[in-house]
């Protein structure tokens, strides 16, 4: 916590992404003494004084979810208690944190959090157009809609050297699921052949 002229200044003091990036501007004229009694701060000036209070780190977690900063929120978890609720939220951050770096087409790291968390290879294969079967989609869709991840990034109009990238990187995810141990796909699956422009041609049954 700082004091500067015309404000108060709260940076991130714990191990998140970015430990200097500013986390709370409090716009606070003339302030010039600042003490720590129990778990308030308290900054005062020529005529008044202020008391800075901590917001609980669960409602600060989904803060920053809220503002998709997946990367602080997981941070933040670190410094939790361990509990059963903690190791599911965490996992619930990781899993829109895959879909978000997906969303950003950064797949490669997509797809090892994909992997990393064992999310169901039908929800993955959803977000590509063209490799689930009619009577798939709307499973994987609705798997996905219940824990509000984006879906349908993807689809058929998809630039063809961003479409290529991206089915790279879910051949190599693939092909690391299928010699996961305790970890098997549908036997009937079948990955069509992409070609050229955009369209990936072939299904899953």
């Amino acid at each position: 916590i700082a004091i500067l002229p015309t404000r108060i200044e709260v940076r991130a003091a714990l191990p998140l992404h970015n430990a200097q990036q500013l986390a709370q501007q409090v716009n606070v004229k003339h302030a010039s003494v600042l003490c720590v009694k129990d778990d308030a701060v308290y900054v005062a000036g020529e005529r008044q004084v202020w008391r800075l209070l901590p917001v609980p780190l669960a409602e600060q977690v989904d803060q920053l979810v809220d503002l998709q900063r997946y990367e602080a929120a997981l941070g933040l978890c670190e410094c939790m208690d361990e509990s059963r609720e903690r190791v599911q939220r965490v996992r619930q951050i990781k899993t829109l944190f895959a879909y978000h770096l997906f969303s950003q087409r950064q797949y490669d790291a997509a797809m090892d959090l994909f992997f990393q968390l064992r999310v169901e290879p039908l929800d993955v294969l959803g977000l590509f157009p063209g490799l689930l079967s009619d009577r798939l989609v709307p499973a994987a869709r609705l798997n996905a809609n219940r824990h509000r991840y984006p879906v349908a990034v993807l689809d058929a109009r998809t630039d063809g050297g961003v479409l290529d990238r991206a089915l790279r990187s879910l051949v190599n995810y693939l092909n690391k699921v299928r010699h996961q141990p305790s970890t098997t796909l549908r036997p009937t699956m079948r990955l069509g052949t992409h070609r050229g422009g955009g369209d990936a041609d072939g299904g899953v049954s």
